[in-house]
This record gives C-alpha cells, sequence and structure tokens, in this order.
C-alpha cells in the first residue's frame, strides 16, 4: 500500500490542523467556499499522507469538496467547471476519497482517469487503450496538462489513486481491474523510459521545478500540495512493479541526498495557511520525516541505502 508518515511524526502540527477545520469540513479563512477549496484539497492531503484518512475531518473536507468543486458527473474541479479539471487535482481528490473509503466520491474521480488521462511522450501514446478527450485546453494549460508530452506531476497524482484504488480492491477481495492495472503499467513505463528522472537530453527533467532549477524535485520535501518530489514518484514505482535497472539513476540520486549522519534533510514544504511547518527546511540538518519516506520508497526496491546508519 501507500507510504505515510507515522503520526507520531508530524503530531503537533496534525493536531492544530484538525482544531482549524470550519464545521462545514473544509479549511480557510475567506468567508466565499470556493475559496477554500485548494486550503481543504492540502489539507486532507495531509492527513492522508501521515496515515489518518479514516478520519471524519477527511470525510467531511471530502463531502466539502463535492459540494463546492466537481463538475458533472461529480470530477473534481477547482471552479466547479469542466474547465477546472485538471490531471493532477482531479488524482488528489481520488486518492483522498479512496482514503476516505468513500467509493461513492472516488469511482468518479478514477472513471476520469481512465478515460481521459493520456500518457504521451514526444506525441507517442504509451496507453493500451485510446482516451477521450475531455478539453483540447488540456493541451496547453497550466503549460500543456495533456500536450504531447503529458505533465509528469499529472502522471504521478492519477497514478497514485489509481494505486489506491487497486490496493482497496483487493483488500476487499475483488481482485485486481485490468484496465486499472494496464493505466499502471502504462505510467510506469512513462517514467522508466526516462530513467526516471531524465529528460530526452540526458539532463534532469524539471518536474513542477523552475526550469532555472531543474532538480529541486529530487529533494525531499513535506508537505508538497501539486508539487510532487523523487520520493513520492519512486514509492509509486515500487507500488507499481518490480525493481528495474532504468530506476537505479533516480534511487543513486535520492542516496546522494543523505547527510553523514544517514539521514535525509526536509529541503521543501508547500503548505495550506492553517497548518503549521513540520519541522524547519535546512540543507545540513537531518529530519525524522523526510527520512522516514525517504526509507519507505527505497525498500520497496531493497536498496543497499534503505537503512539509516547507526
Amino acid at each position: 500500500g501507500r507510504s505515510t508518515v507515522a503520526p507520531a511524526v508530524a503530531h503537533p502540527p496534525v493536531a492544530d490542523l484538525l482544531r482549524s477545520q470550519r464545521s462545514d469540513g473544509s479549511w480557510g479563512d475567506r468567508d466565499d467556499p470556493p475559496t477554500r477549496v485548494l486550503g481543504t484539497l492540502w489539507s486532507a492531503k495531509v492527513l492522508v499522507d501521515v496515515g489518518l484518512g479514516r478520519l471524519d475531518a477527511v470525510g467531511d473536507g471530502v463531502d466539502f469538496l463535492h459540494r463546492h468543486a466537481t463538475c458533472d458527473p461529480g470530477v473534481f474541479s477547482l471552479d466547479g467547471t469542466r474547465r477546472g479539471v485538471l490531471s493532477c487535482y482531479v488524482g488528489t481528490a481520488g486518492s483522498i476519497a479512496v482514503a476516505a473509503d468513500r467509493p461513492d466520491l472516488a469511482d468518479e474521480q478514477i472513471r476520469w482517469i481512465l478515460q481521459h488521462q493520456e500518457v504521451r511522450r514526444s506525441g507517442r501514446s504509451l496507453r493500451s487503450s485510446p482516451t477521450d478527450v475531455w478539453s483540447p485546453e488540456l493541451a496547453t494549460r497550466y503549460g500543456g496538462c495533456l500536450s504531447e508530452t503529458t505533465c509528469l506531476v499529472g502522471l504521478v497524482r492519477t497514478g497514485a489513486a489509481l494505486a489506491d484504488q487497486r490496493d482497496r480492491d483487493v483488500d476487499a477481495g475483488a481482485g485486481d481491474d485490468p484496465e486499472v492495472a494496464a493505466m499502471l503499467t502504462s505510467i510506469r513505463d512513462a517514467f522508466l523510459e526516462r530513467e526516471v528522472i531524465r529528460a530526452s537530453s540526458g539532463a534532469v527533467v524539471p518536474v513542477g521545478s523552475p526550469a532555472g532549477d531543474p532538480e529541486r524535485w529530487l529533494d525531499p520535501g513535506f508537505p508538497l500540495d501539486w508539487h510532487v518530489d523523487l520520493v513520492e514518484v519512486l514509492d509509486l514505482l515500487g507500488r507499481i512493479g518490480p525493481a528495474d535497472a532504468r530506476i537505479q539513476p533516480a534511487i543513486d540520486a535520492l542516496v546522494e541526498r543523505r547527510l553523514a549522519d544517514g539521514t535525509w534533510p526536509l529541503r521543501r514544504s508547500h503548505r495550506p495557511g492553517d497548518l503549521k511547518a513540520f519541522g524547519r527546511r535546512s540543507s545540513t540538518r537531518g529530519s525524522a520525516l523526510a527520512t522516514v519516506r525517504v526509507v519507505s520508497a527505497l525498500r520497496r526496491f531493497d536498496a543497499p541505502d534503505a537503512s539509516p546508519a547507526r
């Protein structure tokens, strides 16, 4: 299943986050509910990421998002219209709904991913089945969510939602859905083709990072809102399939970021306003939270450096 950060590690800011939730299930200070959509999405995601997805608070947040941030037929949308549907947000909303055990809300996100999420590289589709075009605008919006080369952030988040749904189905005795399995394989192939972290030129591909600092996403972070980091990507690939030599460059890049004491620093954070920091960001000081995430991801590949030095 998905790797989560032990709640005990993150308890103080999580407790504050739970106290700041509004009576309608949302998070945020502004009066107009639509302005609280993203704060609610990211806050609920934090609770899921620390292993608290079954809390009533997450279910209440899911209900708020369903009321204020979906378009027909129940797909997550930033503004409640078809134009506001983006892969990374749909995937995130799907994972939260699965964690909250709300199949009535998760199913529409999974259905959208299977029908509309393309997996393309330089115009070549890696999917085993064709997609229906949701909106031609997705080829250009936000730099090209579903352009000739599919946004990798979107692939990570939609892949995570599919993996979460697969694990829930297996736990329930339903077995693997072949359509979900095929889509997960396509997403994994998209990363394996580029050795996870490489652009066609061989340089590090900027995944949600500024072009001038393409390696920023390789640094462990938490929380990450729509951003992803290499830990999240490796964790997903390990959930989908076995170790592969093409993953090794990414493992090496993560191990290189380990400090001399065997821990990893928390280099990045992107958090909603209601959430206090999970420790100070630093390039020289180890973080228990970052280290737990890294070790959990590396253990999926039996990486020799998966355990902190003693």
